[in-house]
């Protein structure tokens, strides 16, 4: 299997997964320094006050 790398990648996610990311990257998996998340929910709550 190809080695794998997120390195020039930036990884933006809603923080409900933070601590799922967090624990890839720790593992190695994930080896970008860019991990950005939203606060929990960001989406669902901006979509709604869309909705008219």
């Amino acid at each position: 299997m190809p080695n794998i790398s997120f390195s020039d990648i930036a990884i933006v996610s809603c923080g409900t997964l933070s601590l799922e990311l967090n624990h890839l990257k720790k593992q190695g998996f994930l080896d970008t320094n860019h991990l950005y998340f939203t606060t929990p929910d960001f989406m669902r709550i901006s979509m709604n006050s869309n909705a008219s």
